[in-house]
Protein backbone atom coordinates (compact mmCIF):
# COMPACT_ATOMS: atom_id res chain seq x y z
CA UNK A 1 0.00 0.00 0.00
CA UNK A 2 2.74 2.47 1.08
CA UNK A 3 4.54 1.71 -2.28
CA UNK A 4 1.26 2.49 -4.26
CA UNK A 5 0.98 5.88 -2.56
CA UNK A 6 4.68 6.68 -3.14
CA UNK A 7 4.36 6.20 -6.81
CA UNK A 8 1.17 7.92 -7.19
CA UNK A 9 2.80 10.83 -4.88
CA UNK A 10 5.76 10.57 -7.03
CA UNK A 11 3.74 10.95 -10.26
CA UNK A 12 1.81 13.89 -9.35
CA UNK A 13 4.84 15.61 -8.43
CA UNK A 14 6.26 14.98 -12.15
CA UNK A 15 3.55 15.82 -14.18
CA UNK A 16 2.77 18.84 -11.97
CA UNK A 17 6.06 19.83 -12.82
CA UNK A 18 5.63 19.51 -16.75
CA UNK A 19 2.55 22.09 -16.51
CA UNK A 20 2.61 25.32 -17.37
CA UNK A 21 0.96 28.11 -16.30
CA UNK A 22 -0.49 31.18 -18.58
CA UNK A 23 2.60 33.67 -18.16
CA UNK A 24 1.03 36.54 -17.17
CA UNK A 25 -0.13 37.89 -20.37
CA UNK A 26 -4.13 39.13 -21.13
CA UNK A 27 -6.18 40.41 -23.63
CA UNK A 28 -7.76 43.45 -21.66
CA UNK A 29 -4.15 44.40 -19.60
CA UNK A 30 -5.89 47.68 -18.05
CA UNK A 31 -8.28 45.61 -16.02
CA UNK A 32 -5.24 44.31 -14.20
CA UNK A 33 -5.30 47.94 -12.29
CA UNK A 34 -6.48 47.82 -8.90
CA UNK A 35 -9.91 49.41 -8.86
CA UNK A 36 -10.26 50.01 -5.39
CA UNK A 37 -9.10 52.05 -3.13
CA UNK A 38 -8.79 49.69 0.21
CA UNK A 39 -7.48 47.01 -2.08
CA UNK A 40 -4.96 49.57 -2.88
CA UNK A 41 -3.94 50.46 0.39
CA UNK A 42 -3.83 46.87 1.50
CA UNK A 43 -1.14 46.02 -1.45
CA UNK A 44 -4.14 44.93 -3.99
CA UNK A 45 -5.01 42.24 -1.43
CA UNK A 46 -9.02 42.84 -2.34
CA UNK A 47 -9.31 39.77 -4.08
CA UNK A 48 -8.55 37.40 -1.39
CA UNK A 49 -9.89 39.18 2.02
CA UNK A 50 -13.64 39.43 2.58
CA UNK A 51 -14.75 43.05 2.45
CA UNK A 52 -17.82 45.05 1.93
CA UNK A 53 -16.09 47.32 -0.59
CA UNK A 54 -18.79 46.91 -3.38
CA UNK A 55 -15.51 47.58 -5.72
CA UNK A 56 -13.97 44.13 -4.79
CA UNK A 57 -16.51 42.14 -6.86
CA UNK A 58 -14.67 43.61 -9.84
CA UNK A 59 -11.48 41.55 -8.99
CA UNK A 60 -13.49 38.59 -6.93
CA UNK A 61 -17.09 38.00 -7.63
CA UNK A 62 -17.13 35.51 -4.89
CA UNK A 63 -17.19 39.09 -2.66
CA UNK A 64 -20.40 39.73 -3.78
CA UNK A 65 -21.39 36.27 -2.68
CA UNK A 66 -20.21 37.06 0.75
CA UNK A 67 -21.45 40.51 0.86
CA UNK A 68 -25.08 39.61 0.65
CA UNK A 69 -25.07 37.26 3.66
CA UNK A 70 -25.26 40.50 5.40
CA UNK A 71 -25.94 43.36 3.80
CA UNK A 72 -28.58 44.63 1.44
CA UNK A 73 -27.08 47.01 -0.89
CA UNK A 74 -23.89 49.14 -1.27
CA UNK A 75 -22.10 51.25 -3.98
CA UNK A 76 -18.40 52.56 -4.65
CA UNK A 77 -17.26 55.32 -6.73
CA UNK A 78 -13.19 55.33 -7.22
CA UNK A 79 -12.05 58.90 -7.21
CA UNK A 80 -13.83 60.68 -10.35
CA UNK A 81 -11.02 60.84 -13.15
CA UNK A 82 -8.04 59.60 -11.35
CA UNK A 83 -4.63 60.57 -13.82
CA UNK A 84 -2.81 57.62 -14.26
CA UNK A 85 1.13 58.16 -14.39
CA UNK A 86 1.62 61.56 -14.19
CA UNK A 87 5.06 61.73 -14.25
CA UNK A 88 5.06 60.76 -17.92
CA UNK A 89 3.25 63.69 -18.71
CA UNK A 90 0.53 62.24 -21.12
CA UNK A 91 -2.50 64.48 -21.14
CA UNK A 92 -5.85 62.87 -21.11
CA UNK A 93 -4.81 59.33 -19.20
CA UNK A 94 -7.45 59.10 -16.52
CA UNK A 95 -8.95 56.12 -14.71
CA UNK A 96 -12.52 55.48 -12.89
CA UNK A 97 -14.35 53.01 -11.48
CA UNK A 98 -17.68 52.45 -10.02
CA UNK A 99 -20.11 49.74 -8.31
CA UNK A 100 -23.16 49.21 -7.43
CA UNK A 101 -23.96 45.24 -5.33
CA UNK A 102 -28.03 44.66 -4.02
CA UNK A 103 -28.35 41.12 -1.63
CA UNK A 104 -30.58 39.38 0.09
CA UNK A 105 -29.86 36.36 2.61
CA UNK A 106 -32.87 34.58 1.50
CA UNK A 107 -32.48 31.89 4.25
CA UNK A 108 -32.92 34.27 6.83
CA UNK A 109 -36.08 35.99 5.19
CA UNK A 110 -37.39 32.59 4.72
CA UNK A 111 -36.32 31.05 7.97
CA UNK A 112 -34.68 28.27 6.47
CA UNK A 113 -32.52 26.10 8.56
CA UNK A 114 -29.29 27.10 6.42
CA UNK A 115 -27.34 30.34 4.94
CA UNK A 116 -29.29 31.25 1.20
CA UNK A 117 -28.16 34.16 -0.36
CA UNK A 118 -28.60 36.06 -4.05
CA UNK A 119 -26.60 39.33 -4.98
CA UNK A 120 -26.83 41.10 -8.23
CA UNK A 121 -23.73 43.28 -8.89
CA UNK A 122 -22.77 46.41 -11.63
CA UNK A 123 -19.61 47.45 -12.35
CA UNK A 124 -18.00 49.30 -14.85
CA UNK A 125 -13.95 50.47 -15.32
CA UNK A 126 -13.19 53.16 -17.55
CA UNK A 127 -9.71 53.91 -19.01
CA UNK A 128 -9.39 57.08 -21.39
CA UNK A 129 -6.33 56.65 -23.12
CA UNK A 130 -6.17 60.40 -24.17
CA UNK A 131 -5.86 61.89 -28.01
CA UNK A 132 -4.14 60.63 -30.82
CA UNK A 133 -3.88 62.19 -33.76
CA UNK A 134 -3.72 60.25 -37.25
CA UNK A 135 -0.64 61.43 -39.75
CA UNK A 136 0.18 60.35 -43.81
CA UNK A 137 3.98 59.92 -44.25
CA UNK A 138 4.52 63.88 -44.49
CA UNK A 139 3.55 64.19 -41.49
CA UNK A 140 0.14 66.27 -42.21
CA UNK A 141 -2.92 66.13 -39.89
CA UNK A 142 -5.60 64.06 -41.29
CA UNK A 143 -7.65 63.59 -37.95
CA UNK A 144 -8.15 62.66 -34.41
CA UNK A 145 -9.66 60.00 -32.18
CA UNK A 146 -10.06 59.57 -28.10
CA UNK A 147 -9.29 56.12 -27.74
CA UNK A 148 -10.96 54.13 -24.17
CA UNK A 149 -11.22 51.09 -22.87
CA UNK A 150 -14.06 49.60 -20.82
CA UNK A 151 -15.47 47.15 -19.46
CA UNK A 152 -19.11 46.47 -18.08
CA UNK A 153 -19.34 43.43 -15.83
CA UNK A 154 -22.62 42.36 -14.70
Amino acid sequence: MKAIVLATTGLLLIISSLSFAQGGSTAVPFLLISSSPEGNGMGGATASTPTDDALATISNPGQLGLFSLNNGFNAEKYSPKTEWLPEFSLPGLTYSSEAANVGANIGRLCGLPFSLSAGFGYSRVDFELGNFVITDESADVLGQFNAYETSDNY
